[in-house]
């Protein structure tokens, strides 16, 4: 009996310290990606300025369109933290000053990649988050960005 339940501690220890120590987590790959028509580069620092639309257009001239994610997503976590490097209340906060001072209002967020993908092909000037495996030939990356 001692036996077995050293077996299972064992087993025990191991899963705690392989699936549920952060230490050992995989970074997951995301991607900015925008429509196949917009030829303009843009750095990380763009893209963050659009997004919270401090900036209206992309460096080439062309309408910048942006679209979020559901706020609980891991894409729309991941961008929070690594692109616009800010929480949850400063986004907020963000937002109802430029509702105040301008008028803006956030992206629109699409919680189906599908839909996502969809949007962002048809619609020149747009941009969106995805996981970096789910980007399709309908699309083009601008960033690509791990949490």
């Amino acid at each position: 009996m001692e036996k077995k339940k050293m077996k299972i501690f064992i087993l025990l220890f191991l899963f705690s310290v392989t699936y549920i120590n952060p230490a050992f987590a995989v970074a997951k790959e995301y991607a900015v990606i925008t429509n196949l028509e917009n030829n303009s580069s843009a750095t990380v620092d763009d893209i963050k300025n659009l997004y919270l639309k401090e900036l209206s257009n992309w460096p080439n001239g062309q309408k910048a369109i942006a679209y979020g994610r559901d706020k609980n997503s891991p894409e729309q976590i991941a961008f929070n933290k690594t692109i616009l490097g800010l929480s949850d209340v400063q986004i907020s906060n963000h937002w109802i000053y430029k509702k105040q001072v301008s008028g803006e209002t956030p992206p629109r967020a699409i919680s189906s990649k599908r839909m996502l993908l969809r949007q962002i092909a048809k619609r020149p000037g747009s941009f969106g988050i995805v996981a970096a495996d789910q980007v399709n030939s309908g699309v083009k990356v601008v960033v690509t960005f791990s949490d």
